[in-house]
């Protein structure tokens, strides 16, 4: 389905999941594995050492993410990258299916 919209689509693309970027999708700011992991157990303690009732516990998004940035997309967008932004990100410069 995602290389479909890579050959047919001339819109930038957005993902949350990194495994996207292989499959056509121009950038991803991926969730941190670690920050859920470490969210997670720090809920799982409070609840089960503290004895605080899951109801009154605070759910909070992940601040920390990985950019990950689709060249071989943006490529085919027509969209030049700055240096700087490809410094800071990792960087995917194949289609999946080109491999």
């Amino acid at each position: 389905m995602l290389r479909w919209t890579t050959e047919n689509s001339n819109l930038p693309d957005f993902s949350f999941w990194k495994d996207r970027i292989f499959y056509g999708t121009l950038c991803t700011v991926t969730v941190s594995g670690y920050e859920q992991g470490l969210a997670a157990g720090t809920l799982a303690r409070r609840i089960l050492l503290d004895g605080a009732s899951p109801r009154t516990l605070t759910m909070r998004p992940s601040l920390k993410g990985e950019p990950v940035i689709s060249l071989a997309r943006a490529k085919k967008l027509g969209i030049r990258v700055k240096a700087g932004l490809l410094l800071s990100a990792e960087v995917v410069t194949d289609f999946k299916w080109d491999q």
